[in-house]
């Protein structure tokens, strides 16, 4: 190409862009292509009862945006399941405190009226005769307080203690995950508004394009076909958009409905990547000492073995201290003092034959051996899950890493490529091929980012040591 060529090219391109500040924008109109992002949905109408209905803002007009770290407070303050598993360990505390209780004496209270005819024996009584019908009223108190029933009460008491340790384990299991149940939907929310941003981008500078484009055509430096390839490359990248913009939405619906309230759309995570510099092995072992689910099973192992234990001492002798007080106010004669009757003693019960406790005593120890297994279960469960999600975490670091080098790479191309089109070195299609390459090396550094970050958390929690207030750092 001569240079008169390549000056007078340059030239019309200069031209052609002053003039192209006036040309409309060349590309099929689409519906809702100029929507805002993250706007909200239009409230929602739900019938109250009897034919009435209310209006419901799903964006909650009120209510402040939530950050990340406040979208996973208010998912464990709200969320079902943390309360169910929460009224679960309360339920546990309080047959901890049965147990305790069972420690004490018991004591009834009785009261009794009988009416009889009186006998021969009973008639010499005043004012009485042997066929008289007489009622009598009594009223009493007994006591029975288990000195000793073969270490049942203790064994009792030692499995609830540990069953309740376990309940309210597995609430904190249950909060960890629900944590990071809403991290990750608000990640996806985030990667989705990013890629709807990158995209809306492009679209603007192809619209861009198609004005310096058309104008070059009126210039006559371009075919009417190279209007029309922009303009498919516009639809195209539009329809991508909404695409987006509809994952978009329904990821910001899912965090919104596990936090309870709006979610705002922009974010900065803070690096918590450095809580893995000790790498696997440190991991391991912090989810041996601190994961809420491998406690749990070591607790209710430890339940069923004091249950078994409970169960033999069934086979003890038991003794017991018995009471009685009874006081008797029924029609007496006037010279009779004596209504009060009462006794105390011990009671020694051993058991001779029974033949059910036998059955019950291996059904216990059974039931021991089962919580055990599943608690050697869960540990190779948990250091798998770690040994796993530590490879996908260095896979996902590299992905990161080679993603922000593609597009680094793609844009300087992007660049170069863009000032020797404008030379006319390039043709219209390598430039518009270059663009979709730096839009498609974008949208996979934001999903390779978020993946990463949902990883990391994954691993804190399986290791036992997330807490929410990490994410403030």
């Amino acid at each position: 190409m001569s240079p008169s060529r390549i000056i007078a090219g340059v030239a019309g391109l200069v031209l052609c862009l002053t003039q192209a500040q006036a040309q409309p924008v060349l590309r099929p109109t689409i519906p809702g292509a100029d929507e805002e992002a993250g706007a909200p949905p239009p409230p929602m109408r739900l019938r109250r009862g009897r034919g009435e209905f209310v209006t419901v803002s799903q964006a909650g007009p009120a209510a402040p945006a939530l950050s990340l770290r406040g979208s996973v407070d208010s998912a464990l303050e709200t969320s079902p399941l943390v309360k169910a598993l929460d009224a679960t360990a309360r339920a546990a505390d309080a047959l901890v405190l049965k147990q305790k209780l069972d420690f004490l004496p018991t004591v009834t209270g009785s009261i009794g009226v009988t009416r009889r005819t009186l006998n021969d024996g009973e008639a010499d009584l005043p004012l009485r005769r042997s066929d008289t019908l007489w009622t009598q009223r009594t009223a009493g108190l007994s006591l029975q307080w288990p000195v000793f029933n073969g270490f049942q009460n203790y064994f009792g008491l030692q499995s609830a203690i540990s069953a309740a340790n376990a309940a309210y384990l597995e609430a904190e299991a249950t909060r960890g995950d629900v944590a990071f149940q809403t991290i990750n939907a608000y990640l996806n929310f985030i990667a989705a508004e990013r890629s709807v941003g990158l995209i809306r981008k492009n679209v603007e500078m192809l619209e861009r394009l198609g004005r310096a484009v058309h104008a070059r055509m009126l210039a006559g430096f371009a075919s009417e076909a190279d209007v029309f390839q922009v303009e498919a490359d516009i639809a195209g990248l539009s329809q991508q958009l909404e695409s987006m913009k509809a994952e978009r939405d329904k990821a910001r619906d899912t965090v919104s409905s596990m936090a309870g309230r709006p979610v705002q759309p922009r974010a900065s995570f803070p690096a918590l990547d450095r809580l893995l510099a000790q790498g696997e092995e440190a991991l391991a072992l912090k989810a041996l000492r601190h994961n809420p689910r491998l406690r749990a099973a070591r607790y209710n192992t430890d339940a069923a073995r004091h249950s078994s234990r409970a169960a033999i001492g069934k086979f003890l002798p038991q003794v017991n201290m018995v009471g009685n007080y009874q006081y008797d106010f029924s029609e007496r004669n006037p010279l009779e003092q004596d209504r009060n009757s009462w006794n105390l003693g011990v009671q020694l019960s051993v058991p001779l034959v029974r033949l059910s406790t036998m059955a019950e005593v291996r059904q216990s120890h059974e039931m021991a051996t089962v919580a055990a297994l599943r608690a050697d279960e869960a540990v190779r469960l948990v250091a798998l899950e770690i040994r796993n999600l530590w490879s996908d975490y260095q896979a996902g670091d590299a992905r990161l890493r080679l993603a922000r080098t593609r597009v680094a790479a793609q844009r300087r191309v992007a660049t170069s490529w863009e000032e020797q089109y404008k030379l006319g070195l390039i043709s219209l299609d390598n430039l518009l091929t270059r663009q979709r390459l730096l839009t498609s090396a974008e949208i996979d550094e934001q999903q390779a980012q978020m993946q990463r970050y949902a990883l990391i958390c994954r691993l804190l929690v399986s290791a036992g040591i997330f807490d929410p207030a990490m994410l403030s750092l």
